[in-house]
């Protein structure tokens, strides 16, 4: 294997494993880090390929057509596995997050607009919590668990009612229903 193919491969393994993080969980660390290592990966992918095809040995073809063909598919592979991730992790935080939600109804929280103030214990499940109870007594807690740039959000959303209100989808553009009561919403 020539240089410029592993260091393709390498390249190649950077970039999808940060991609798989980003589509996870979105965040703004992740996010950064695609954008130099896209672009490595594209002139590397490019060089290998220019190299490969120019210096006619039939089993650097082989190679470089797997390394032409692997990024279309790998970039498929982990973007088709973004929702069922998130849909993992999701399962994995919701015993914590359903604490919350029961601590906040019993009284042993306070609900804030701005944030909830989380014991040690729960601080790893999101980065903020806001949570307000209605009028008519509909609990509802954001779980800000991701984000990105310029200004993008990702949150898990506790609704007693299990509805989205006209006024939260238009905060919350883009999202689906996880399971009763909860949704996993983006803007």
């Amino acid at each position: 294997m020539t240089r410029s193919l592993t260091l393709t491969l390498i390249g190649e393994a950077a970039f999808f494993s940060a991609l798989l993080s980003f589509l996870a969980r979105p965040n703004t660390t992740a996010q950064i880090l695609l954008l130099p290592l896209g672009l490595l990966v594209f002139v590397l992918w490019l060089i290998t390929l220019a190299k490969v095809f120019t210096e006619r040995i039939l089993q650097r073809r082989v190679c470089a057509i797997a390394v032409f063909l692997s990024v279309p598919l790998l970039f498929a592979v982990v973007v088709a596995s973004g929702r069922p991730l998130r849909n993992f992790l999701f399962q994995m935080d919701l015993p914590k997050m359903q604490a919350v939600v029961n601590q906040l109804k019993a009284g042993s929280l306070q609900p804030s607009r701005r944030s909830v103030a989380l014991p040690a214990q729960y601080r790893s499940i999101a980065y903020q919590v806001r949570a307000v109870k209605s009028p008519v007594g509909v609990w509802t807690v954001e779980f800000w668990v991701g984000g990105g740039f310029p200004a993008k959000h990702f949150i898990y959303l506790y609704k007693s009612d299990d509805t989205v209100t006209a006024k939260e989808r238009q905060n919350w553009p883009s999202g689906y229903h996880l399971t009763p009561c909860w949704f996993e919403c983006s803007d």
